[in-house]
């Protein structure tokens, strides 16, 4: 288990001193929850949609992006449509060596199936998301998640039977009190 969940937290970007940290107003939040979701949204639709400019629409992207609320744009892909229609969570629990942790994560990061690797309190210490073609595939990357730990790691496998539904991202404007934080 991790000892100190400081080193867990992502790392926002600071302000340069004497600045405050950019915050969203409520036209960034809507361009925010338009990029969320439809990320290829044309920069023209969206200024036309918030009756804005299409330079001060880039502008607000440029603040949004700087100040690290956008980290990326990517495509949602159908990953059985590609040969790896299996996929599992994989909760695993290794000794918590600093050293163990950075090689292990690094090798993770490495291999192709792994999509998402989470550290985690409670039962497991990482959650990995995996796509593999079939349970032999599956195997194998267990197999090699263990290895990355210098088998000195646990394992419990969660196959995913059906996904009902997929959102882009929680709804973050709709949730009360829930605004950017510096």
């Amino acid at each position: 288990m991790v000892k100190d969940l400081r080193q867990l937290a992502p790392v926002r970007p600071r302000a340069p001193k004497g600045r405050r940290p950019y915050e969203p107003d409520p036209l960034d939040q809507r361009i925010l929850a338009m990029l969320r979701d439809d990320g290829r949204a044309p920069l023209a639709a969206i200024a036309r949609a918030l009756h804005l400019s299409h330079p001060a629409v880039h502008e607000r992207l440029q603040r949004l992006t700087k100040a690290g609320y956008i980290l990326g744009y990517h495509a949602d892909l159908d990953y059985a449509k590609l040969g790896l229609g299996l996929t599992a969570y994989v909760g695993v629990q290794i000794q918590q060596a600093e050293a163990t942790r950075s090689r292990m994560a690094e090798a993770l990061r490495q291999m192709p199936e792994v999509e998402t690797m989470a550290w985690l309190t409670g039962d497991f210490d990482v959650l990995l998301r995996v796509h593999t073609r079939d349970p032999a595939h599956l195997q194998d990357v267990i197999f090699r998640i263990i290895n990355a730990g210098d088998g000195r790691v646990r394992s419990r496998t969660m196959v995913v039977m059906s996904v009902p539904f997929r959102k882009p991202g929680p709804a973050f404007e709709a949730i009360p009190d829930a605004g950017p934080t510096a």
